[in-house]
């Protein structure tokens, strides 16, 4: 008589086992290896669709951030924020290089000294002057207090004299006076500037082109801050 092989329970919620000893192999293997297979097709096109879009509204972002200056803008900068003055200090900030506000230098920022009370000059600090440089007598003395300093870094870098580098400070004279400096020369390093042209590279900074009397070509870069701008850097091109 024959035997009968037993036939296994049928479910809905069962599933065949492989007919080969090879293919229950590979379905075993697929267990432990499935998170690294290739995602379904359709997920794929749905990432790929994701950044390309990602990526369009980026460059369309910095399209209409950046763009030229209007000529209205460009006379502004040339006729009203720059020139006008031999006093007009913004001048002065474009008398050194400098990729960032802090590496500005001093002594070519306040060697035509500035407007205030500083520049009032004692007698006693005249002969003091005179016993360090002979030539106070028959030069020009320039008179500038940390006050006015700070005054005027605040206002066209955003900082104040200790967080600079203070780089040409050791140039000045330093006297008895408490946190007062001097400089004594009978010339003047300001120097008109042309703007030839100019960029928004973003809603707040603005880049511009501009060449000097002694005809070098410079580019500086501000920083709008409330109704006036500051200073970021000021490099040769």
């Amino acid at each position: 008589m024959k035997s009968v092989r037993p036939t296994p329970p049928r479910s809905p919620f069962t599933t065949a086992f492989s007919r080969t000893a090879r293919e229950t192999g590979i379905r075993i293997l697929n267990l432990f290896e499935w998170k690294r297979r290739r995602p379904p097709t359709f997920l794929l096109l749905l990432i790929c669709g994701a950044v390309l879009l990602c990526g369009s509204l980026v460059s369309c972002r910095l399209k209409e951030a950046t763009h030229s200056l209007t000529q209205e803008e460009l006379d502004y900068f040339n006729q009203e924020f720059f020139n006008g003055s031999t006093g007009n200090l913004h001048n002065q900030f474009l008398t050194s290089e400098y990729t960032s506000p802090g590496e500005i230098n001093l002594f070519e920022l306040f060697y035509n000294g500035i407007d205030g009370t500083a520049a009032q000059l004692s007698q006693g600090e005249r002969e003091q002057l005179s016993e360090l440089e002979p030539m106070t007598e028959y030069s020009g003395v320039i008179k500038v207090t940390r006050q006015e300093m700070d005054q005027v870094l605040e206002a066209g870098l955003g900082m104040g004299l200790t967080e600079t580098q203070q780089q040409g400070l050791e140039r000045f004279y330093d006297l008895e006076q408490p946190d007062t400096y001097y400089l004594v020369h009978g010339d003047t390093n300001f120097q008109w500037c042309t703007i030839t042209s100019g960029t928004h590279i973003s809603d707040q900074q603005v880049q511009l082109q501009y060449t000097k009397d002694d005809g070098t070509a410079w580019e500086v870069t501000m920083e709008s801050r409330g109704d006036s701008y500051v200073f970021c850097s000021n490099v040769k091109r």
